[in-house]
């Protein structure tokens, strides 16, 4: 019983790796060409969250895992020539038949940024991410642990494409065919 248990939270604790790794992936290998587009660059301050439908269908399209429930917000903060992305708390719940393991975990990108009509390009920066608490239950049996210490990583740089309509901006994600574009409000 204590190994499906441990198994549960290793399994869960490289989801939590593999959607920051992924997130990051997107934050610095964001290489498209920009799409012809009417936003001026100025849309871009201040700070936007991805809704909770919208991080969910992110979520599940970088980690497709069945019975992976995400909850947790994305959001993108644009601010005096700095970029920031990430989520504040992110918390992944799967379900594996008699074992159910949930974990915490926030990340974030730091880079600079420039923006032009229709694109912003970020330069190298670092991705972050800080873990929380690992549980695990199996037939009434419980097993937490401490997520591994915070790692950050080195990333490149690139531009994406964006389109600002009013409060929302879509943001193109580049690589990941099945996710397109991220939509977010302003906070």
């Amino acid at each position: 019983m204590q190994g499906a248990l441990r198994f549960g939270v290793v399994r869960l604790l490289s989801f939590v790796s593999l959607i920051a790794s992924l997130a990051a992936v997107w934050a610095l290998a964001a290489s498209a060409v920009p799409t012809a587009a009417s936003n001026s660059p100025a849309c871009l301050r201040g700070e936007w969250r991805a809704s909770q439908a919208e991080t969910k269908r992110v979520l599940r399209a970088l980690v497709p895992v069945d019975g992976i429930e995400p909850r947790g917000k994305l959001y993108m903060i644009f601010r005096d020539g700095a970029f920031q992305y990430g989520s504040t708390s992110l918390v992944l719940k799967i379900d594996m038949g008699d074992t159910v393991a949930t974990a915490q975990a926030r990340f974030f990108t730091l880079q600079r940024y420039t923006a032009r009509t229709g694109s912003f390009t970020t330069t190298r920066g670092t991705s972050t991410i800080e873990y929380g608490k690992m549980t695990a239950t199996t037939r009434g049996k419980t097993v937490t642990v401490n997520g591994p210490p915070p790692k950050t990583t080195r990333i490149p740089g690139g531009a994406t494409p964006f389109q600002c309509r009013g409060g929302t901006l879509k943001v193109k994600l580049p690589r990941f065919a099945s996710l397109s574009w991220i939509t977010l409000q302003r906070a």
